[in-house]
Order: structure tokens, then C-alpha cells, then sequence
């Protein structure tokens, strides 16, 4: 019988400054730098052979730290006086360091860095005083997770996916009564899904697909 443990330690810190110079302009420039360290390791807690262990075993034990950074910055313009549009512009770095297999399945030392541009933009229209309509388009990027890179060699690992995602949208907000209808697509590049295929070192895992996409219609209301 064995148990896995985790023992984690998470610190960072967020920032941001605030630039509003006029009644039409507001800016915002901020972002966040974190870093996490985690212990992956195993006790065997009871043999057949020798019952419970007093002092348990370690039979694995594996190290991995994530460095996330990311700095961005953000205009909304009020272009007349029922019409608001923005600009968000976002970079972002993921640096990974584990232990993982190497391209003929030995375990070795890793390190994987990993750079994202994600910008959007919006904008939104206020036709009277209880209906909007807005529509924006934003790029976004999701990395692989942790068992993507230690359950892989780097010859099977898959790639950050893309999204590029539009919406168009229209609201109705009285004092009781608030009604909304969006619609959205979502084109990805490489998308990271689950397929039950086994890696060339024989672990599920997830996979690219080169394109593929959601899209539909969402409704909402509150009394």
C-alpha cells in the first residue's frame, strides 16, 4: 500500500498602476510574478511481506518549480458619449524545471520555457439607458500541464494551444428584470484534448488537435 504526498509552497505578487487623466481615457498597466515549488513524493506505507511500515519508504521522489510572469497593459476610451471601446495587450513567460524523461525514457532534468502574446479588444455601446450591445476578440493560450511534460518524452509532448475567441452580445438591465443573450466562437490551434491514447512511453495522454472549434449561444436572466 503506498501514499503519495504533496509538499507545496506558492509566493508572488501582483501589481498594478492606474493612469486616468481625463474623463474619456483610463489606463492600466500591471501584471504578476509568481513562483511555485512542489515536492511530488511517495511513502510505501505496507508490504505483504513485512506489514506496516513504521518508518516508511520513500520510493519516489521528484522535485518541479513553475515560474509564471506575466505583464500587461490596458486603455478603455470613451469614443462618444454611449460608446466605450479598450485595448488589453498581455505577455506572458511560463518556465517550467522537473525531473522528466529524456528522448530514450531516462530520467533526467528539465528545463522548458515558454512565451504567450495575448491581446483583445472590445467594444461596447450603450444604445439607451437600460440596453447595450457589445462584441470583442481576444487571443488566449493555455500551456501543458505537469503530466504532459514528466509522463512524455520531448518527442511526444504536446504544444501550448491557441484560442481565438469572438463575441457579440446584447444586454437588457431594469430595476427587477436583467436579460442577456451572447454568442460566441472558438477557434483553436493545437487544442490540448484527452484522446485515450498511450505516449511512446506507454502513459495516457493528452494531444494536439490541429484545428478545431466551439461555438453557440448562451441566454441569461435574473428577476
Amino acid at each position: 500500500i503506498r501514499r503519495r504526498w504533496l509538499d507545496n509552497h506558492f509566493y508572488g505578487l501582483t501589481y498594478s498602476h492606474n493612469y486616468n487623466p481625463n474623463e474619456r481615457f483610463r489606463a492600466v498597466l500591471g501584471g504578476a510574478l509568481s513562483n511555485y515549488n512542489g515536492r511530488h513524493f511517495g511513502e510505501v506505507i505496507w508490504t505483504a511481506s513485512q506489514g506496516e511500515q513504521n518508518t516508511p519508504p520513500i520510493y519516489y521522489d521528484n522535485d518541479a518549480e513553475k515560474l509564471d510572469f506575466n505583464i500587461f497593459g490596458k486603455i478603455h476610451y470613451q469614443l462618444t458619449n454611449k460608446t466605450n471601446a479598450y485595448v488589453d495587450l498581455q505577455y506572458r513567460m511560463v518556465n517550467y524545471s522537473f525531473l522528466g524523461l529524456d528522448s530514450i525514457g531516462l530520467a533526467a532534468d528539465q528545463d522548458i520555457q515558454l512565451h504567450f502574446f495575448n491581446p483583445k479588444i472590445g467594444l461596447f455601446h450603450q444604445t439607451d439607458a437600460n440596453r447595450n450591445v457589445y462584441t470583442s476578440f481576444g487571443v488566449g493560450h493555455r500551456e501543458p500541464n505537469r503530466n504532459d511534460f514528466t509522463e512524455s518524452t520531448p518527442l511526444s509532448r504536446p504544444k501550448a494551444e491557441r484560442l481565438f475567441n469572438t463575441e457579440i452580445g446584447y444586454r437588457e438591465q431594469w430595476e427587477k428584470i436583467n436579460f442577456g443573450v451572447n454568442l460566441y466562437h472558438m477557434f483553436y490551434k493545437d487544442q490540448l484534448v484527452p484522446t485515450g491514447q498511450l505516449n511512446d512511453v506507454g502513459a495516457a495522454t493528452r494531444v494536439n488537435v490541429d484545428n478545431s472549434f466551439r461555438a453557440g449561444v448562451e441566454f441569461d436572466a435574473r428577476v
